[in-house]
């Protein structure tokens, strides 16, 4: 290594556990993300009692405001360790992960 070469640690992608009465997965944290998340197929397996879904569409922009799709709300009850958390989501099928846990959550 050279004298003044700065070398940054690995780091993974930021993950925490979300559990569910059912099942428990790891949701990615993305603080470029303006709003939560989540896959379909996840949403089916949470269970009724914990969703409500919105009968309002939402737009979802990339970064540069650009158009990218129209989604539907759900408003999803968890845990993150002891704690219990009422939260917004956009039902998105074309997520990498199962939910991504944006900027809204994070700044709370």
């Amino acid at each position: 290594m050279k004298e003044n070469q700065v070398v940054f640690p690995y780091t993974e992608t930021p993950f925490i556990p979300i559990t569910f009465p059912d099942f428990m997965c790891k949701a990615m944290v993305d603080s470029g993300a303006t709003g939560n998340h989540i896959r379909r197929a996840t949403l089916n397996k949470i269970g009724e009692g914990l969703i409500a879904l919105g009968n309002d569409l939402v737009d979802v922009k990339m970064a540069d405001g650009a158009f990218m799709a129209r989604g539907e709300q759900a408003e999803i009850s968890f845990h993150i360790g002891q704690f219990q958390f009422l939260e917004q989501f956009i039902i998105d099928d074309a997520l990498i992960y199962p939910i991504i846990i944006g900027r809204d959550f994070i700044n709370k």
